[in-house]
């Protein structure tokens, strides 16, 4: 059975801090909110500083419970890009990968993020 505690460890939670990854010599910074992320929910996520491509699109998908690919649509205002989206799952765990891709071919940009249905997520609240 697939469990968050046996995963890799994320090289920066979403769940608790906005995160800053490296591509193309540049700092894409992200950020999602609410926090911290839960299935069903709707939830935003912010990229600034991710380089412009004429055919952009976002693909996100569960990496341990695959039901297909979520393909949110996206504004940029002010060079930031703004995804709103509803995750969905099947099991209570999920690490989900958020991939941009350009004319359907990935960019080699992606990052991951868990969620729990669990109530006890890392802050041992029981709402």
């Amino acid at each position: 059975m697939f469990s968050l505690n046996t995963c890799q460890p994320l090289t920066c939670d979403l769940n608790l801090q906005d995160c800053v990854f490296s591509f193309n010599k540049k700092n894409i910074e992200v950020s999602a909110y609410p926090k911290p992320i839960k299935i069903f929910n709707k939830t935003t996520i912010k990229i600034k500083n991710f380089p412009h491509y004429s055919n952009l699109k976002i693909k996100i998908y569960s990496l341990n419970s695959y039901i297909g690919d979520i393909i949110p649509k996206f504004n940029i205002v002010n060079g930031d890009i703004l995804i709103n989206f509803i995750g969905r799952s099947i099991t209570d765990d999920s690490r989900f990968r958020v991939e941009f891709l350009n004319n359907n071919a990935p960019t080699g940009f992606f990052f991951d993020f868990d969620v729990t249905m669990q109530k006890n997520f890392q802050t041992g609240n029981t709402h």
